[in-house]
């Protein structure tokens, strides 16, 4: 996985051994000390092998123009953000021009330049949500004042195409490429008037709430896409758009997403940290958040090898989905039912996965992908294809490949093309199978099909 430091010498046009030249002479100009300037040091720090010593980071970010209270602060890599556009995500404070200036970083078009790592993990991010949690202790939720009738009408379009977007999450005919473009633009929109009413304004509440809403909406289709770090940037910034407004719910379902994020691409510590966050944000009363939660407990407990602990969060899920079938009207459980238990399959089949159990596994995840690949007329989920993942996973570790080779088929066929970031993830699971001919082909389709 490609390190921050990496973007940061591209950006001083240096190669390898030039950088590391650079930084000893940077080294011995500020007092430090003689330091051997090697092409190696460079390569194992960008690799992630070594740390670099206290005062070569110091002289490092000498170079970038960060001072050395930062590098004591955030410590090593999350300092070499500062001098990227993540620098708001870090530095920023937890009040409504903290989270504009946030805002106003992650709605700008994103650019590839960024390594695809996560931004935030361990202290810095326990740190950065103990901050959102202590801003909804501190402050009252923001009440919308009364807006002029055509700001009014404005802020209302507005309302209903994030509302239609979020419709999406249950079932789409349209590409995510397409959806995360129109919900990135209404983000944009949405931070465009935050910065020229200001937080003071009446609509500022209003505003905020859009601000995260949409955030959340980039949030999950970056993950369907296989952008973990675009997701994470949107939904850190969502946090902090819901943290402003005082807005628990939304900061509670934005922290619940960066646990899924950090489960599939972080460390699970971080995950469970997140699960507990976001139900201290609000403790859940409604079904869907809660069954969720319970969900996302499970599988994260499952990959730290706590096995009887993720079987009770499973136990937990599934008492939460009998009480709200007693709860709810028969007509809306109907509808809901069948989303839930295979919500409920797929989440205990990823805990059986993480487990090491892949017979137990594949039992439960068999319901899951023949359902997503049976013609229907509703429309399929945004995230089939990252759904189908966990069944190539799994059929590849039971030597079924020719099983493995279809899901791959068919995640390509649902989607119409697989976007760049997940089709990167297909390909690294099948590539070792590649001199099977039905993988093979698989391989191929994923060449053969193009995005618009």
């Amino acid at each position: 996985m490609a390190h921050t430091l990496t973007l940061l010498r591209a950006m001083l046009g240096l190669s390898q051994p030039e950088y590391a030249l650079l930084v000893a002479r940077t080294h011995r100009d500020l007092g430090l000390g003689t330091l051997a300037a090697r092409r190696e040091k460079v390569s194992r720090w960008e690799s992630g092998r070594i740390v670099p010593d206290f005062t070569t980071q110091v002289a490092m970010a000498h170079l970038h123009g960060i001072p050395a209270a930062e590098v004591c602060r955030l410590g090593w890599p999350y300092w070499t953000h500062l001098a990227t556009r993540d620098a708001a995500l870090l530095s920023q404070p937890y009040t409504a021009q903290g989270a504009t200036s946030v805002l106003s970083a992650t709605a700008q078009p994103d650019d590839d330049g960024r390594p695809p790592g996560l931004v935030l993990c361990g202290a810095p991010l326990e740190r950065q949500m103990r901050e959102a949690l202590a801003r909804l202790a501190a402050v009252s939720p923001l009440v919308p004042g009364p807006v002029p009738a055509e700001m009014a009408g404005r802020l209302a379009g507005i309302e209903a195409r994030v509302e239609a977007l979020e419709a999406h999450e249950h079932g789409t005919l349209l590409s995510p490429v397409g959806l995360y473009a129109a919900a990135h633009a209404e983000q944009r929109l949405v931070v465009f008037l935050l910065a020229r009413l200001g937080h003071g304004h009446p609509a500022a509440a209003r505003l905020f709430a859009l601000a995260a809403r949409t955030g959340l909406v980039c949030g999950w289709l970056g993950g369907a896409l296989g952008e973990a770090r675009r997701a994470e940037r949107h939904l850190l910034a969502a946090v902090r758009a819901a943290a402003a407004a005082g807005h628990a719910p939304l900061v509670a379902r934005a922290m619940a997403l960066l646990a899924r994020h950090h489960l599939v691409t972080g460390e699970a510590h971080d995950a469970l940290f997140l699960v507990r966050a976001a139900r201290e944000a609000e403790p859940c009363t409604a079904e869907a958040p809660t069954v969720s939660l319970h969900n996302f407990e499970a599988v994260i407990l499952a990959r730290l090898a706590r096995a009887r602990d993720a079987e009770a969060s499973l136990d937990s899920a599934g008492r939460c989905l009998a009480d709200a079938a007693t709860a709810t009207a028969r007509s809306l459980w109907d509808n809901r039912r069948i989303g839930y238990e295979l919500y409920l399959n797929a989440s205990a089949g990823a805990m059986w996965w993480y487990l090491n159990e892949p017979r137990k596994a594949e039992q439960l995840f068999r319901p899951v992908t023949e359902f997503l690949l049976a013609p229907r007329a509703t429309a399929p989920l945004p995230r089939t294809a990252v759904w189908l993942l966990y069944a190539v996973d799994t059929h590849l570790a039971l030597g079924q490949l020719d099983v493995a080779a279809q899901a791959a088929h068919q995640a390509v066929d649902l989607t119409g093309a697989l976007p760049t970031g997940l089709a990167g993830e297909y390909r690294r699971r099948l590539a070792p199978h590649r001199h099977e001919p039905a993988i093979g082909r698989a391989l191929d389709h994923m060449h053969d099909v193009r995005l618009p």
